[in-house]
C-alpha cells in the first residue's frame, strides 16, 4: 500500500548534496569514483548451445580484428558515488541513476546531459530503480530509517521537485527495514503490475503488486533458492532467476507457475526477455545463455571475458542484446546476425546494470564511472 508522507504536504524531505561524501559503496559498489573513459571493442564469441533444438544453429564466432561499430558512447553522466542501477522514464526524456551507500538518485536528461535534480536517501544501497506507469514517479529501494517506514519496500520520488512523496509498504509486515527493502525489481507498463525481491535469502517469495494503488497482490516463491533477479515479458509473463541458476516462469495475474527452466547450477545474476516474449537471456558469472520459452531449452550462448553478467537487456527491435559486467564492460550482442560481440564502453571499475530506451535510439549503462549514454546505429 502507497503510504504519504508529509512531503506530499508542501514539506522537502530532499536532504542536500553538501558535505562529506561517503568513500565506499556498498557490498557490491564498492568502488571510487573515476574520470576514465575506454570504448573499444572486446574479444568475445557466441555459440549454439543446442543444435538439435535450434532449427537454425550459428556456428561460433571470433571477434573481428576491426569489426564495424554498431553504437557509440555519446557522453557519460558523472553520479557522485557511481551508479549500480539506471532506468529511463516512459517516455524516453529522462534517466535516472542510483548507487552509493547513501542510496543516492540522481536525474538527467540523458540528451543533453543536464542533471535535474540528485536525492539522498539513508539506508544502504539496493538495486531496484524504475519509472512509475504515469513518469510522475521515480521508485527505488526505500530510503528512510524513521519509525514509520520501517516495513517499507520502495520510495517514491516525485520527479518534477527531486522530493519524497511517499513509500510503498513492503511484504512482510512482521518484518523491520532490512527485510522488507527492495533489492531489485521490475515492471509490466502494458498490465500495471510491479514485482520485487525484497530480501535475497534462502525459501523468500517475491512480491507482486498493483501499480495503480501499490498493494501486495500476492508473493510467488523459489522454493529453497534464493531469488536474483527478476524480469516481466511484454504478454505479462513473469521470471525469476536464482542462485542455482534456476528460473521460474509465472502468470503474474494468477501468480502461478507456468514452467520452469533447469541451468547449469551458476546463478542467473540478470534476466531480459525478447520483446516478442519467446525468448529469455540469463546472465551468469561466466557467459549469457538464451532459452526458448515453449519448451525450456537453451537456443544460443554468447561467451567472452566476463566475471559476471549482472544486467541484460533487449532492444526493442530484437536485433541485439546489451550486457554489464564485472569485468568492466558494457557490450553489445548481435541476435539476428553471425556478427561478434562488442565492446561500446569500458567502465574503471565495473558496471552493473544496462537499459535501452523505449524507442530503442539509445542505451544506458549504469557503472563505476557514472552512467554512459550510447547511441545506437
Amino acid at each position: 500500500m502507497f503510504k504519504k508522507n508529509a512531503a506530499v504536504r508542501h514539506r522537502d524531505r530532499r536532504q542536500t548534496t553538501r558535505g562529506a561524501e561517503p568513500k565506499w559503496f556498498d557490498r557490491l559498489a564498492a568502488l571510487l569514483v573515476a574520470g576514465v573513459v575506454v570504448v573499444g571493442f572486446g574479444n568475445a564469441a557466441f555459440s549454439n548451445d543446442d543444435a538439435h533444438t535450434n532449427p537454425l544453429p550459428l556456428p561460433i564466432a571470433k571477434a573481428d580484428a576491426s569489426p564495424k561499430a554498431i553504437a557509440h558512447v555519446v557522453r557519460v553522466l558523472k553520479a557522485r558515488t557511481g551508479a549500480t542501477a539506471v532506468a529511463w522514464s516512459p517516455d524516453g526524456k529522462l534517466l535516472a541513476g542510483m548507487g552509493g551507500l547513501q542510496q543516492r538518485i540522481t536525474l538527467w536528461d540523458p540528451r543533453t546531459g543536464e542533471k535535474r535534480w540528485e536525492g539522498v536517501g539513508d539506508t544502504v544501497s539496493g538495486y531496484a530503480l524504475a519509472f512509475s506507469n504515469d513518469g510522475r514517479f521515480v521508485l527505488a529501494s526505500a530510503s528512510s530509517s524513521k519509525p514509520e517506514d520501517q516495513h517499507a519496500t520502495l520510495t517514491l520520488w516525485d520527479v518534477a521537485t527531486g522530493t519524497i512523496a511517499g513509500h510503498v509498504e513492503g511484504p512482510f509486515p512482521n518484518e523491520g527495514r532490512i527485510g522488507n527493502y527492495a533489492r531489485h525489481m521490475a515492471v509490466d507498463r502494458e498490465n500495471g503490475l510491479m514485482a520485487v525481491i525484497a530480501y535475497d535469502s534462502a525459501g523468500r517469495p517475491a512480491g507482486i503488486y498493483d501499480m495503480h494503488d501499490w498493494k501486495l497482490l500476492g508473493t510467488v516463491g523459489v522454493g529453497r533458492d534464493i531469488p536474483q533477479a527478476v524480469a516481466f515479458a511484454a504478454d505479462g509473463r513473469l521470471a525469476i532467476g536464482t542462485d542455482t541458476g534456476r528460473i521460474e516462469i509465472y502468470d503474474a495475474r494468477t501468480r502461478l507457475i507456468q514452467r520452469t527452466i533447469e541451468a547449469d547450477g551458476r546463478t542467473a545474476f540478470s534476466l531480459a526477455f525478447s520483446p516478442d516474449s519467446t525468448l529469455i537471456a540469463s546472465g551468469s558469472s561466466d557467459k549469457i545463455r538464451i532459452w526458448r520459452i515453449s519448451d525450456g531449452k537453451p537456443t544460443r550462448s554468447f561467451e567472452g571475458a566476463f566475471s559476471g553478467v549482472m544486467g541484460v537487456a533487449w532492444s526493442p527491435d530484437s536485433r541485439y542484446i546489451a550486457s554489464a559486467s564485472f569485468d568492466r564492460t558494457i557490450r553489445l550482442w548481435p541476435i539476428t546476425t553471425n556478427e561478434p560481440g562488442q565492446v561500446v564502453a569500458t567502465a574503471f571499475e565495473a558496471a552493473w546494470s544496462v537499459a535501452f530506451s523505449p524507442d530503442g535510439a539509445l542505451l544506458a549503462g549504469a557503472a563505476s564511472d557514472g552512467v554512459f549514454v550510447v547511441k545506437m546505429k
